[in-house]
């Protein structure tokens, strides 16, 4: 503990021998303002289910000063019955700051938009510093969410070399990519935006078996419990299950899986992807994506038949207003 500081920036520098500093730079740097933490400058930014956890939901909140020491949330809903609650083990708020709050078992957290109350006790439950009363929706408000596949090597010795790796769900692959690890670089990220369902990752290496001690997993941007596990080199590893905001799938958040309506018929021939619907009602806006979700066309048809030309062999998928379907084109 350092005490009381003047008002004014601050910078934190992390030094010494064998410390890995992982921290992004925003968080090296806080203000204190004078006069002692203030409500207004608490920022809250989010509260969600945690990204990989149906437990626990996530609180987000920025500090434009420093302090409530000892800090703990507590959400209730409309009728004051507490739906989850923080373990305190945060010496204060920080600039960024994620807090997780367990749900409380046996609670019934209510499904879509409810409203409900969010406060913030400090000195370990004694004082309570903060109220917010609000509507709370957990889900994100867009269709997919940001997840990073990630590879990275804790063992004494380096790795070199390049790993596949791929996330499933029960149709099959929805993204991919490649694993670089070098000399200099031992820990490698992917990307993909995914909506809320059961998913796995797989990583294959693809060179003979080397050193180190490598970690497969899953991360999003919004804190939550770890999804990772050992990855054997030179053994078969088992994909890693993760659940992706399980409680919602099934509600407005999801895009819906499954086939499209009778009505719509795809069709994919060397490089070409047709649409038509045959009741020869028009199709209007169609989006064409990559696997990781990224908007590649988009047109708009007065007409019952969209046509669409790629360069790649991969997984597609088409959106219209009312439904979603991967399509796997092989270019011959």
């Amino acid at each position: 503990i350092i005490g009381t500081l003047p008002a004014g920036p601050y910078g934190i520098l992390v030094d010494g021998t064998a410390i890995f500093d992982l921290a992004p730079e925003f968080q090296h740097s806080f203000n204190v303002s004078g006069g002692g933490p203030s409500c207004d400058d608490l920022d809250l930014v989010n509260v969600q289910w945690a990204m990989f956890s149906d437990t626990a939901i996530i609180v987000y909140v920025t500090n434009t000063s420093i302090g409530f020491d000892y800090p703990g949330f507590i959400l209730f809903d409309a009728n004051g019955d507490t739906l989850a609650h923080e373990t305190t083990d945060l010496f204060a708020i920080g600039a960024d700051s994620w807090h997780t709050l367990r749900i409380n078992p046996e609670t019934d957290i209510p499904s879509g938009a409810f409203t409900g109350r969010l406060e913030l006790w400090t000195g370990f439950y004694d004082v309570l510093a903060c109220t917010w009363e609000r509507s709370f929706d957990l889900c994100p408000s867009s269709e997919c969410v940001a997840i990073y596949p990630y590879l990275n090597n804790f063992g004494s010795s380096l790795v070199e070399g390049s790993f596949s790796w791929s996330v499933n769900d029960n149709a099959g692959s929805v993204a991919s990519g490649t694993f670089e690890l070098t000399g200099e670089i031992q820990a490698a990220f992917g990307y993909a935006c995914l909506p809320p369902g059961n998913y796995e990752l797989v990583v294959t290496a693809l060179q003979e078996p080397g050193g180190g001690q490598l970690v497969m997993g899953v991360e999003g941007e919004v804190w939550s419990d770890l999804v990772q596990q050992p990855l054997f080199q030179g053994i078969p590893t088992s994909p890693l299950p993760f659940d992706l905001l399980e409680q919602c799938a099934s509600g407005t958040n999801s895009i819906a899986e499954g086939k499209m309506p009778d009505a719509l018929v795809v069709t994919s021939i060397d490089g070409t992807i047709l649409l038509r619907d045959v009741t020869g009602a028009q199709l209007g806006t169609v989006f064409l994506c990559d696997a990781l979700g990224k908007e590649l066309v988009r047109t708009k048809s007065g007409s019952d038949l969209v046509q669409f030309e790629v360069d790649a062999t991969g997984l597609y998928v088409l959106r219209t207003s009312s439904a979603v379907k991967k399509v796997l084109v092989d270019r011959y």
